[in-house]
């Protein structure tokens, strides 16, 4: 803005309009919720160690989203698994990734209020730590911004 580059007046991931639209009471919960989720990222999936049970950030979306929905605490280096989690308000913690830039995370966690934050360096860190702070939020302006009529969809 200081350089006369035109931005949005609202911005935000999308992924966070999840839980304000289905919320954490309509997903049906698993047959064994979790009590930690680990979910990698896709590039962290194939290095993350089997006895840590991770889900495959291949899953059918509806799948994470309600294993998220249940989860007791959600970690990983997934950052929409993050972002679902934040949007269901599942307290959830980052665990650094090895093949990912911080960029992103900051850029997510950033825009989002939170700049100290604190990855974690493990999923047995993460899980010492416990989850980061509830994101709190009003997800009006987002709803507001976002382009339904994209989708044949009216307000």
């Amino acid at each position: 803005m200081k350089r006369g580059i035109g931005t949005p007046e609202v911005f935000g991931d999308p992924g966070l309009l999840v839980g304000h639209i289905w919320p954490r009471s309509t997903w049906a919960p698993p047959e064994v919720p979790d009590r930690v989720l680990v979910i990698p990222n896709l590039n962290d999936h194939s290095n993350t160690p089997s006895d840590l049970n991770p889900l495959s950030p291949r899953s059918p979306l509806l799948k994470i989203i309600g294993r998220i929905a249940h989860a007791e605490l959600v970690v990983g280096s997934s950052l929409h698994a993050i972002v679902l989690a934040d949007s269901l308000g599942v307290p959830a913690r980052l665990v650094r990734s090895p093949s990912e830039a911080m960029f992103k995370y900051e850029d997510y966690y950033y825009g989002s209020g939170r700049s100290s934050f604190s990855p974690a360096s493990s999923v047995s860190e993460a899980v010492r730590l416990g989850g980061e702070d509830l994101l709190e939020w009003d997800a009006q302006p987002l709803l507001g911004a976002f382009p339904l009529d994209l989708w044949g969809k009216s307000e």
